[in-house]
């Protein structure tokens, strides 16, 4: 059969925010499950597809590869592609996870690969969108608003964020939120709550233990993850907050230990070491990474000139000669409970709203 252009029913755009590879995976799957191409049908060759779609070979090979891996194609090899029975369809459904683009590339790719699994195990397909912001600051929706035509049966957001939650809310999708926050429009059927405030009444009795009454706070200019401050004040501690730059020419999390760095470098020059507290707590890890390169650097004693309590990542650090204390977020841990709590939702099973919290660790930097 010669194939024409007009024979494919998708098309693939050079413009668009997702990758051609995805583009040819989305319309090639939906064409087969649609019944546009039906049951023995036989489909182009790698070489045709490039030919029809005006892509390098890499496209279709990719788009082919995903879908014979979902059961909906078999491929032979110098024949072309087979569509299979549907009853060779391993997936009972579909689960779309939404990562908005943000600080926590480590954390969101560990947690969601930990999701990935058990969906995947659970018989279902699994999608993942990354939004991103546009350069006037409002989010991309294309990619999103595609993957939702397909009608997912559950939808993840992670992380917090209206504009999204207002979307899926009027997608009609049944969806969850992983954040801060809760989240009470229409079609939320879950809220998994990420309270990182939790270890904050771990950290003022270590302090009343300790004996401290000195503490710096030192987060971001953007924000941390947790704030210890307010309850530390309400308990009669002299607690302050300092905000380091975020050096964004070199990028989110090495902008911001980048910024930490120069901040203590430059304090260091100005006022020499009279200024350190009792106690610095880094509400973020990068931060705390350029910090503890300066004092590194200045010869600062930990624990003897000042004690140190830092928020971590497992696997992740920030790396320092002696084990830190600790505010630490396992994604591993954390990705396993929404998993199970998707998996249980998917299944037909009750789903409950999830608490997920960080361990607090104590070392050898704030013993």
């Amino acid at each position: 059969m010669k194939w024409k252009k007009e024979d494919v029913p998708f098309r693939v755009e050079r413009s668009a925010a997702w990758s051609l590879s995805k583009q040819m995976t989305d319309g090639l799957r939906e064409a087969i499950v649609s019944g546009r191409y039906k049951s023995g049908d036989v489909l182009p060759t790698i070489l045709e597809w490039s030919r029809l779609l005006g892509v390098s070979i890499r496209v279709p090979e990719a788009a082919v590869s995903a879908l014979a891996k979902e059961g909906l194609i078999t491929v032979r090899k110098g024949y072309g592609c087979i569509v299979n029975p549907r009853r060779q369809n391993v997936w009972n459904g579909r689960v779309l996870i939404v990562v908005p683009d943000g600080d926590h590339v480590y954390y969101h790719n560990v947690l969601v690969g930990k999701i990935r699994s058990r969906i995947g195990a659970e018989g279902y397909m699994f999608s993942q969108v990354t939004v991103l912001r546009k350069p006037d600051g409002c989010y991309d929706f294309k990619q999103l608003a595609h993957e939702l035509k397909a009608k997912p049966d559950f939808t993840l957001l992670v992380e917090n964020r209206p504009e999204i939650e207002r979307l899926l809310s009027k997608s009609g999708v049944a969806f969850g939120v992983f954040g801060k926050n809760r989240c009470a429009l229409p079609g939320c059927v879950a809220n998994f709550q990420r309270d990182n405030d939790a270890a904050v009444p771990d950290i003022v009795a270590h302090c009343e233990r300790s004996g401290v009454r000195r503490i710096l706070q030192v987060t971001k200019e953007t924000g941390g993850h947790f704030d210890a401050v307010p309850r530390l004040r309400e308990f009669g501690f002299e607690a302050e907050e300092w905000c380091t730059p975020v050096l964004f020419e070199f990028g989110r999390a090495e902008g911001a230990a980048r910024g930490a760095l120069a901040a203590f470098r430059d304090r260091f020059a100005k006022e020499g070491r009279g200024w350190l507290p009792d106690l610095l707590v880094f509400t973020d890890d990068f931060v705390a990474s350029g910090a503890l390169i300066a004092m590194l650097m200045e010869g600062v004693a930990i624990p003897g000139d000042v004690k140190v309590l830092s928020l971590a990542n497992t696997g992740i650090g920030p790396v320092y000669p002696m084990s830190l204390t600790r505010v630490e977020n396992d994604p591993v841990r954390h990705g396993e409970m929404l998993a199970d709590a998707v998996a249980r939702f998917i299944s037909g099973r009750k789903m409950h709203d999830v608490r997920i919290a960080p361990e607090y660790i104590v070392g050898e930097s704030f013993p």
